[in-house]
C-alpha cells in the first residue's frame, strides 16, 4: 500500500481536484444540454423554391381562437354556416385532400387525427420545376416518436379506405427505417418517402433530399423554436423568374396583343429579389411584417 509522505499534499492537491469533478458534474454533457450546437429545422428546406412554416401549430390555433376571427367564427351568429366545425377542424382540414366517396368521411376523420399529431413545428417547402405540374413537395415537422408509430398505423387504414393502390415498402438508413409509399395513379405512379429521427419527421417526394436531411438531423439536433407562434411564408427570387418566363411563354403566340416580358421590366419585376412574409400572433395584437428585396447594385425596395 502506498502512503502519502506529506500529508499537506491534499490541501494543495485534492481541493483542486474536487472541485474540478464538482463542476464537471454541474454541466449538462446529455445532448440535450445547452453547450451542444443545435439547428434550425428551416435550415432544411433553405434551398426550396416556396416555404410555409408555422413555428407551433397549437399555439398558434389557439390564438387565432381568441382573435377576433375565431370569436366571431365560433359566435351563435355562424353556427349555421360552420356545421358544428371548430376553426382547428377547418384548418386542419384544409391541408389534406380528402378524397370524394363512400369513404370520405372516414378518410378525413383519419386525416384529421393525423394532423393533430403536429401539433409544434411545421415546415412545408414547394419546388415548382414546372409550372403546368403539381410542386415537389417535403415536410420537415416536430412529431413524438410514439405519435409517429401510431400515424404510420393509420396509413395502413388510408391504403383500405382510399381507391388508388399504394404499396409501401420498408428500408434501413444508417440505422433509421425510410418508408416508401408507391401510388398507382391513372397517369403515373408517384412515390413518397419518410422517415422520423428524434423528434423531426421528414417527408419528401425527393429521395435524395430525404437522405441528406437525415444525415443533417444524426449529426445535429433540431432546436425547438421559442416565443409567439409565428406564421411566415417565403419565396426565393428565382420563383419569380419562372413565374415571368411562364407568363412570357403563354403569351408568345401571334394572337398576343401584349408583350408579357417587356410589361414585366418596365414594371420593375424582374428586378425583385427574396420575398418574405412573417405574422406574429401575440397576446393583444399582431405584427405583420412583409419584405421585397431587390436584385442589382442597390438595394432600395421594390421598383426603384
Amino acid at each position: 500500500m502506498i502512503r502519502c509522505r506529506h500529508p499537506r499534499a491534499y490541501h494543495l492537491f485534492g481541493l483542486p481536484l474536487i472541485l474540478a469533478i464538482v463542476f464537471i458534474s454541474s454541466c449538462d454533457m446529455s445532448p440535450q444540454g445547452g453547450d451542444v450546437p443545435r439547428m434550425e429545422r428551416l435550415d432544411l428546406l433553405a434551398e426550396a423554391d416556396m416555404v410555409l412554416r408555422c413555428s407551433d401549430t397549437s399555439d398558434l390555433l389557439k390564438a387565432i381562437e381568441s382573435s377576433p376571427i375565431g370569436r366571431f367564427w365560433n359566435s351563435p351568429e355562424m353556427a349555421g354556416f360552420r356545421n358544428g366545425s371548430s376553426l382547428e377542424e377547418q384548418f386542419r382540414l384544409s391541408l389534406a385532400d380528402a378524397d370524394e366517396g363512400e369513404n370520405a368521411a372516414r378518410i378525413r376523420d383519419i386525416y384529421l387525427a393525423e394532423m393533430k399529431m403536429l401539433d409544434g413545428e411545421f415546415i412545408l417547402g414547394l419546388d415548382f420545376n414546372d409550372l403546368d405540374d403539381e410542386p415537389t413537395v417535403a415536410i420537415v415537422a416536430a412529431m413524438r416518436a410514439e405519435d409517429y408509430q401510431r400515424s404510420l398505423e393509420m396509413d395502413e387504414l388510408l391504403f383500405e379506405l382510399e381507391d388508388v393502390e399504394t404499396i409501401k415498402a420498408r428500408e434501413d438508413f444508417r440505422g433509421i427505417s425510410i418508408y416508401t409509399y408507391m401510388r398507382k395513379e391513372e397517369t403515373e405512379d408517384r412515390f413518397l418517402y419518410q422517415a422520423h429521427h428524434d423528434g423531426t419527421l421528414l417527408a419528401s417526394e425527393d429521395r435524395t433530399w430525404l437522405e441528406h436531411a437525415l444525415i443533417r438531423l444524426m449529426e445535429t439536433p433540431a432546436r425547438e423554436p421559442e416565443g409567439d407562434p409565428t406564421l411566415s411564408i417565403s419565396g426565393k427570387a428565382r420563383l419569380m423568374d419562372k413565374l415571368q418566363s411562364h407568363l412570357a411563354t403563354q403569351t408568345s403566340g401571334a394572337e398576343s396583343l401584349f408583350d408579357m416580358q417587356a410589361i414585366i421590366q418596365s414594371l420593375g419585376f424582374d428586378t425583385l429579389g427574396d420575398m418574405g412574409f412573417d405574422m406574429c400572433l401575440k397576446e393583444n395584437r399582431a405584427d405583420i411584417m412583409f419584405t421585397v428585396g431587390r436584385r442589382g447594385e442597390w438595394n432600395r425596395g421594390l421598383m426603384v
